[in-house]
């Protein structure tokens, strides 16, 4: 595997190079068949040695995507920026919603789902702060008239999710009493 492992990386780090990039190789496409590699190797200096060639070679996809792949819980702080990034982002979209009424506007990646996604991790409960956030954005995206639908019913699946979990539920009853 050590082999094979080395290889990879060797073939990974080439595709990174500059001269890679000017043929048109797309960087966010990489990055991803680097972390199905990385998902299927039990190597840990391979896994290392993936992430930092990601790290090196585009550390804006690194800190926006890649890094949400490899957290665990054991990261919170981590785990917390991201939602909050997330939820930041959402209420920017529902503002610009507002400006806009009428216009229907499509996005690749969803804040919304993402954050869903973060909050299912079992043992992580964001703090007090950032559950404030989400009760802002979450009830936000839902009063306001110009936001679509499906938006809409994002934030009732988030508001589902969240309301499964016990230690959140506690405290995010009081942001939405307010």
């Amino acid at each position: 595997m050590k082999a094979g492992g080395s290889l990879d990386l060797l073939v990974f780090k080439k595709a990174f190079s500059s001269e890679a990039m000017k043929e048109g190789v797309d960087r966010h496409a990489l990055a991803d068949c680097i972390y199905s590699v990385r998902c299927n190797t039990g190597d840990v200096a391979l896994k290392n040695d993936l992430d930092d060639a990601v790290l090196n070679n585009d550390p804006q996809y690194y800190e926006e995507v890649y890094l949400l792949y490899i957290l665990d819980n054991s990261q919170p702080d981590a785990l917390d920026k991201f939602i909050r990034t997330n939820a930041n982002e959402m209420q920017r979209r529902n503002d610009e919603a507002r400006k806009q009424p009428g216009m229907q506007i499509g996005y690749s990646i969803d804040p919304l789902q993402t954050i869903r996604n973060i909050i299912t991790i079992d043992a992580f409960v964001p703090p007090e702060n950032t559950l404030e956030l989400l009760a802002s954005v979450i009830l936000d995206s839902l009063q306001n008239p110009q936001q679509t639908y499906p938006r809409k019913s994002q934030a009732l699946q988030l508001l589902y999710v969240y309301m499964k979990k016990p230690l959140v539920r506690l405290r995010l009853l009081p942001s939405f009493a307010k």
